[in-house]
């Protein structure tokens, strides 16, 4: 389960790579490479603000309760 969760992050980090080269591309042709990089700058700051504003913030104990014990070999 593992392996496929990682494949699935790998593919979800390296594989937008190559759109978000076309769409930095197009804006910094359409709006000038200064103005493009105040739209990642302003992006990249603001990414983490949904984690600040979500209701994980406030939580402090695991929903799904405490996990089994783990058995120890004799």
């Amino acid at each position: 389960m593992r392996g496929r969760v990682n494949a699935a992050a790998h593919w979800i980090n390296w594989g937008t790579l190559p759109l978000g080269g076309l769409v930095g591309g197009a804006l910094a042709t359409a709006l000038g490479v200064r103005t493009t990089m105040w739209i990642a700058v302003v992006g990249g700051c603001s990414a983490g603000l949904w984690l600040f504003f979500s209701p994980l913030r406030g939580m402090h104990d695991n929903p799904l309760g405490q996990p089994d014990p783990v058995a120890r070999r004799p």
